[in-house]
């Protein structure tokens, strides 16, 4: 539990200055420009809209069939 309160301290300490975060910003900048590619940006591409199209088709699954149970109980 010690180093529990340790980083609780840390946390703690307010909002970071505006010099901190801008320094933040810019190292995660070189990252995302020293690592992702237009290739891989397109393979990202192709791999979200594969998730999204079976999350869709997923949740229209689920409604048929509370509408089919909804249905059935009318009856």
């Amino acid at each position: 539990m010690k180093n529990a309160s340790v980083i609780a301290d840390d946390f703690s300490r307010g909002a970071m200055s505006e010099g901190e975060v801008s320094q933040i910003a810019k190292s995660i900048a070189r990252w995302v420009w020293a690592r992702i590619t237009p290739e891989q940006t397109q393979v990202n591409r192709q791999r979200w809209a594969k998730n999204l199209e079976q999350g869709r088709k997923k949740k229209m699954n689920e409604r048929l069939e509370i509408l089919e149970v909804m249905n059935y109980e009318r009856t």
